[in-house]
């Protein structure tokens, strides 16, 4: 039996659901050891809500979901996959968790139902009582409650409403007449389209039938993890994924308590996205992020920005449309957020208001809080700040916290809202924090970020050293809780202890300003100083994933593969150097991150993105099509109801040539139009224009018009063939653990959920015959792009198995510089000396110069081997080795990658 690493040397992420549960995971597991990982990656394990197919909605986190096999079959699983040398690593799931249309599933929600919000249940939910008057608004009911009465009645000492959804009663009202039974309860049902701008419980974003959970009450934690850690311990699960801690109110406090509680040895990654230019926090003590800043960057490196400004430029002419709903990038991202916050979000922006107007004491007009408040939050350019209780703000968010209160000063247009722009961002910056000079307290700061320091101030790359070495901040506070307000209110003294606060007026000094009268509001309500800055990074990263991801990135639509998850539509492309400097970051810093190239949750495949990216190679082969196939449908009658959706559908189109499936584009182009909202919306759909998208798909891009396209995709498939092959290499071989989405080890072209949920035709025996590497000659283009990308999964997953020292915490990274007229189509790299990526990119441009030519890429010292030529049957021998500076053209010979290994590294 092979030995599990106790860190992954890549993952292999499988999504299960009812059907396809641990039983048929354990089926693929000869397959899935094959291709050369060390662990099975699991979406989320524990009871969900009953035929869901993700489990990120949670209903109980002491069961193992039995839908799925139950806790036997995880372990059966487990048992079968150390057999095969593969541990597991687990999805779980600490922002939230479902609150089920029949409440009875789960329990800590049904007895706060019931018992209202003294029960102890009230402690696990993230409810502002008193703005709902003691009891909680249900926006359950399809219709005003006068419309509803039918469909309500008392059944079993429960309400039910219509067949689905069930209630607890209050104790002793079982027997009221209906109308007074409402009344009583601790609950109010009420109309959806009224009661989610009442909402007072926070939300996984704007999804209201998942409900926050606040895992930073320690009892609240051990509840909701025992099973998980109890499965850690004993050894059945060996890693974590922690979904989305931007929601949590101190993430960096729960990650300390997490390793805390785990160990020091357990490989746990975050599912932080990262903006342009942001780090992760140094403290974190994880291993890294789940791996988007990875795809992000292998993304840009292989899209020509010549070509994506022509794109940009095409698009704005094409749709017509004004900057700010998709002509220009960053109006259009404002814009949206301005819109989610007055619609979607207004709960939450309501709730964070309520907290800044109490804080501030009357001094400030509503109108002016309000103004001040969304402008902050619009201007903010990164998923969120970290403004915790009991540590002061980092250097990096002091900086970004600056930054946006100056934008945002710039867009209000009262002298009253500035004054509330300042005294928000003095509460944000809370009353300990450094002073705007240079002398102030440091707080931490993320390598790269503002008054970066230089080397990782944290000591050792290894995670495991820098959790044992970075002990919780939040262990062992025994302080009483006014204890804990004063000192928030920056009043302990020198020697520990802490001192009252001085009471009164400023008598006849001068009026304060808005921040110093802001502070002193804060000083005196700590809960509430401290409250307004949790909520407002949690309110943050739910609207930049709903403005960012879900709204503008369908609005601005020039190149589709940079509206990702992570990605940059502003900022499509990036040079060579940009690539390197990330990867020589993230192995000084995080050389045990997560790295993804395709995932459950991103808009497009890796491998629909690497199709996309070649647009920008050809651009103007790309309006000449537009052009052409626009016609075509007209003169068919299936014109499109508008350029927008014409735009990205026949982009999408593209990415799916030669035959896209009318279902499946359909689904994915009518979820871009209502994410989008310029004509439908999900709660508004016109039905008008959703039937004109249906015959347009269906007669356009999936008729006669859309061969031109498959003869496009045709023209640029060496194209599309060097991005696919050259994405996944970079991927497998860059600093950080890889994770192979399933079926992503071939190619995967999948669109937006649910289209990327659907379970892939897996073998379920290893590899073998001409697609096993340990024994078979490399399949050359003929074989089909497939079986190319298999191979070179295969091939780069088992060398980082039998040398993970090459890729690992202590590795090296070096770039590599290609010479001659065409060196910058050649993006190179080894991994401690002892292997070596090189991968051809923007090859039609590469090719209009004249090919590789005289371009040489000097190698290291030593002969080195193509590991992906494979070996011939029968054949001990390998082809010639390199040395010396060779030649590209010849490197690049039979296919537009190179994985090359020292001969004595073999």
């Amino acid at each position: 039996m092979t030995q599990v690493p106790r860190t992954p040397t890549a993952t292999y992420r499988l999504q299960l659901e009812p059907g396809a549960g641990f039983a048929a995971a354990a089926r693929l597991l000869p397959y899935v050891a094959s291709l050369g990982v060390s662990h099975l990656h699991l979406s989320p394990i524990l009871e969900a809500v009953p035929g869901s197919r993700h489990g990120y909605d949670v209903t109980d986190h002491t069961r193992v979901r039995a839908e799925l096999g139950g806790e036997r079959g995880l372990r059966d699983l487990a048992e079968k996959a150390r057999a095969h040398g593969l541990g597991i690593i687990a999805d779980i799931v600490p922002n939230h968790m479902a609150f089920p249309a029949d409440t009875r599933l789960n329990a800590p929600l049904w007895q706060l139902l019931r018992d209202g919000p003294g029960s102890p249940a009230a402690a696990w939910f993230d409810i502002d009582w008193a703005a709902g008057g003691g009891r909680l608004p249900l926006p359950v009911l399809g219709a005003p409650l006068r419309e509803e009465w039918e469909a309500l009645r008392v059944e079993g000492g429960t309400l039910r409403h219509g067949d689905h959804h069930r209630f607890p009663l209050r104790p002793g009202t079982e027997s009221l007449p209906l109308p007074a039974l409402l009344d009583a309860q601790h609950y109010r049902l009420c109309w959806w389209r009224t009661g989610l701008a009442r909402l007072t419980y926070r939300r996984f974003f704007t999804v209201s039938d998942l409900i926050a959970v606040r895992v930073e009450d320690p009892a609240v934690f051990e509840a909701t993890h025992a099973t998980v850690l109890r499965l850690v311990a004993e050894g059945v699960i060996g890693g974590l994924r922690v979904d989305h801690p931007d929601g949590l109110a101190d993430p960096e406090g729960y990650l300390r308590r997490l390793r805390q509680r785990v160990g020091p040895d357990v490989w746990v990654v975050a599912e932080k996205i990262l903006g342009t230019g942001e780090h992760l926090p140094t403290g974190w003590p994880v291993a890294g992020t789940t791996g988007y800043d990875a795809l992000r960057h292998v993304d840009a490196v292989l899209t020509d920005p010549a070509g994506a400004d022509r794109l940009t430029d095409d698009h704005r002419r094409f749709t017509a449309a004004p900057a700010d709903l998709g002509g220009a990038w960053e109006p259009t991202v404002r814009r949206a957020a301005r819109e989610i916050l007055a619609a979607d979000l207004c709960a939450e922006r309501d709730r964070l208001l309520r907290t800044a107007q109490r804080l501030c004491g009357g001094l400030h007009p509503p109108e002016a809080l309000r103004a001040a408040l969304t402008e902050l939050l619009v201007h903010l350019p990164v998923y969120r700040p970290y403004l915790a209780a009991d540590r002061p703000p980092s250097r990096q968010d002091t900086a970004l916290l600056a930054r946006t209160a100056d934008l945002a000063r710039g867009a209000v247009t009262t002298p009253a809202e500035a004054r509330a722009v300042d005294a928000l961002h003095a509460l944000l910056q809370g009353p300990d924090a450094a002073p705007g000079g240079p002398d102030g307290p440091p707080g931490r700061t993320a390598p790269g970020g503002p008054d970066d320091p230089g080397p990782d101030p944290v000591g050792p790359a290894d995670p495991s050293v820098r959790s044992a070495a970075a002990p919780s901040r939040t262990a062992g506070t025994t302080a009483s809780p006014a204890d804990r307000d004063r000192v928030d209110a920056g009043l302990r003294r020198v020697d520990g202890s802490v001192a009252e606060p001085a009471g009164g007026h400023r008598g006849d000094a001068e009026p304060a300003s808005a921040a110093t009268t802001a502070g002193t509001a804060a000083h005196r309500d700590g809960g509430d100083a401290q409250d307004f800055r949790a909520r407002f990074g949690q309110v943050s990263s739910a609207l930049r994933a709903k403005a960012v991801e879900d709204c503008a990135g369908y609005r601005f639509t020039p190149l589709l593969s940079a509206a990702e998850v992570g990605g940059d539509p502003g900022e499509p492309a990036l040079p060579v150097s940009a690539f390197h400097a990330h990867c020589a970051r993230v192995q000084h810093a995080w050389p045990l991150t997560g790295t993804v190239y395709a995932t459950h949750d991103t808009k497009r495949s890796g491998d629909v993105r690497a199709a996309l990216a070649t647009l920008t190679e050809h651009p103007l082969g790309w309006a000449e099509l537009l052009t052409e196939v626009t016609e075509r449908a007209a003169h068919a009658g299936v014109s499109a109801p508008d350029p927008h959706l014409a735009w990205s559908c026949w982009q999408t189109a593209f990415a799916l040539a030669p035959g896209p499936d009318p279902a499946r584009l359909l689904d994915a182009t009518l979820k871009a139009a209502r994410e989008a909202a310029l004509r439908t919306t999900w709660t508004d759909p016109d039905t008008d224009y959703e039937a004109a998208v249906d015959r347009f798909v269906r007669g356009g891009p999936c008729g006669a018009p859309g061969y031109a396209v498959a003869r496009f995709a045709q023209e640029l498939a060496p194209q599309i063939r060097a991005n696919v092959l050259g994405a996944a290499l970079l991927h497998l071989t860059m600093p950080g653990v890889p994770d192979v989405y399933r079926g992503g080890e071939s190619v995967y072209r999948a669109l937006v959920d649910p289209d990327n949920r659907r379970p892939p035709r897996l073998p379920d025996r290893p590899l073998s015959g001409a697609a096993d590497p340990g024994s078979a000659t490399a399949p050359g283009a003929d074989a089909g792009l497939p079986a190319e990308k298999l191979w070179l999964t295969a091939v780069a997953l088992r060398l980082r198995r039998a040398h993970p020292e090459w890729f690992g915490a202590r590795a090296g990274y070096e770039p590599l510089t290609a010479e001659g007229p065409t060196g910058e189509h050649a993006l190179a790299f080894t991994r401690s000396g002892q292997v070596l990526t090189a991968v051809s990119r923007l090859t039609r441009t590469l090719e209009a110069a004249g090919g590789w030519d005289s371009t040489v890429l000097p190698l290291p010292p030593g002969r080195w081997d193509d590991a992906l030529a494979g070996r011939g049957t029968g054949r001990t021998a390998r082809r010639p080795a390199y040395q010396g500076k060779t030649r590209l053209a010849e490197v690049f010979a039979d296919r537009p990658v190179a994985l090359l290994v020292r001969r004595d590294g073999f």
